[in-house]
């Protein structure tokens, strides 16, 4: 396999991640927000949680988590919140924008733009350019937000 296909490879399986990986965040804050908000009967929740966008899914968990008092570590949780914020503008950059790969552009093959009417940025461009390397480390920081809100969940039981 050459190159320009291993490199292809890559751009894929880092976008797939981005996506399954805020896929589960969301799915995650989901199920935290219907066992805080009615442990009793948690289907209460799924009209609210269907019509609901990320932001306000977690808008209405740190609401949930500040009035119960279930996460102690304050400073803990405004991280994780901060990290899931973050995910969510990585997360519509990349399923929003168009990208194109020019393997001739060694350092940074990858350019990202969104459409005029959008007005999400990344890393404060709305047309950026950058490497390989850079788009599977923005992939991780997704997985990594899914996995401290897992952490959040089992120390917390939320």
């Amino acid at each position: 396999m050459n190159s320009s296909n291993d490199h292809e490879l890559r751009i894929n399986a880092a976008l797939g991640k981005i996506i399954r990986n805020f896929n589960f965040l969301e799915l995650n804050l989901g199920l935290s927000i219907r066992c805080l908000e009615n442990p009793k009967n948690v289907e209460q929740s799924h009209p609210m949680l269907a019509r609901t966008g990320f932001d306000k899914k977690l808008d209405k968990f740190k609401i949930l988590v500040e009035n119960l008092g279930v996460i102690k570590d304050k400073e803990e949780f405004d991280n994780w919140c901060q990290d899931a914020e973050e995910a969510r503008r990585y997360r519509n950059y990349y399923v929003h924008g168009t990208w194109d790969y020019l393997p001739l552009i060694k350092d940074k093959p990858l350019g990202f733009h969104l459409p005029p009417w959008r007005k999400e940025t990344l890393r404060g461009e709305s047309i950026i350019r950058m490497s390989i390397d850079e788009l599977e480390s923005d992939a991780q920081k997704i997985e990594d937000a899914n996995k401290n809100l897992m952490k959040l969940r089992n120390k917390y039981r939320v």
